[in-house]
């Protein structure tokens, strides 16, 4: 008797050959294979946030670039880091730069934000709103 597709238990070996023989476009395991194929000249990097009473921190680990090849942007709710290779550096290996988007918390003043570079590091620092505190009576 012929496996029918639209039971809920088909069975799992035709659900796996369907994901594998139908795949979408930008799918679980292109994401995958972009992982462990990664361009060589493009550049990679990773962001943290961490948060204090007062602010929030976002520390992002881009060695080796100068801080001129950074630029932040502020879009709605959204802090945009693009990195891109100075053409006036010529001594500097070839990359093609990275872009990474951070969503800030609800709750952040924006317009106080402030930024550094230091042996690698980039520093976004701003302060967060205080709620209003409640007395219990």
């Amino acid at each position: 008797m012929p496996e029918d597709k639209n039971r809920p238990n088909a069975g799992p070996m035709r659900m796996i050959n369907d994901f594998f023989e139908n795949r979408p476009s930008k799918s679980l395991l292109d994401t995958i294979d972009d992982i462990f194929t990664r361009n060589p000249n493009k550049m990679y990097f990773g962001v943290d946030m961490t948060e204090t009473m007062t602010h929030y921190i976002i520390k992002a680990e881009i060695p080796g670039i100068s801080k001129e090849e950074i630029d932040l942007e502020l879009e709605n709710q959204d802090l945009i880091i693009r990195l891109f290779p100075d053409p006036k550096n010529k001594d500097g290996a070839k990359w093609e730069g990275a872009i990474r988007t951070i969503e800030l918390p609800g709750n952040a003043i924006l317009q106080d934000m402030k930024a550094q570079y230091r042996s690698g590091i980039l520093s976004v620092r701003f302060p967060k709103k205080q709620g209003k505190k409640i007395i219990v009576e």
